[in-house]
């Protein structure tokens, strides 16, 4: 948590930030660095800042500076394509850092939970079913 340091410390150490506060120093890099292709929405800022720590990047915060973001009102048009492509990165981020034990429990919560809320939240079901069977179909082709 912030409070735990200073507020004189210029850059605290942390694991992710937000694409919304993402800035990258290029002079790091000997090449552009890259969302994976593989997400579309949600959860490819996670990925894109656990890969390149894993490279041995540096990623910090800072007091120093402030980003004002204006959530998008877009992704709230269409909820069933918003919680299937939700659902798909969750999915894809689940299996790509955690232990096949962790994946598959929380794979089975997101499955019981979208079957009991099917009949109050169809839309928010649906779309995440979608978001399952596109999933399941990039590991089967994939």
């Amino acid at each position: 948590m912030l409070s735990e340091y200073p507020a004189t410390e210029e850059l605290i150490p942390c694991d992710w930030v937000s694409g919304c506060s993402l800035l990258i120093n290029l002079r790091h890099f000997s090449f552009c660095p890259q969302f994976d292709p593989a997400y579309f929405l949600y959860y490819e800022d996670f990925d894109f800042c656990r890969r390149y720590v894993s490279q041995g990047h540096e990623l910090a915060i800072t007091r120093q500076l402030a980003i004002i973001h204006e959530p998008s009102s877009i992704t709230n048009r269409n909820i069933t394509k918003k919680m299937q492509h939700s659902t798909y990165s969750y999915l894809l981020t689940l299996q790509k850092y955690t232990n096949p034990l962790i994946f598959l429990l929380r794979f089975l919560r997101l499955s019981l939970n979208t079957l009991l809320i099917l009949p109050f939240k169809p839309q928010v079901a649906f779309g995440k079913l979608a978001g399952v069977f596109s999933y399941l179909k990039g590991r089967i082709t994939g």
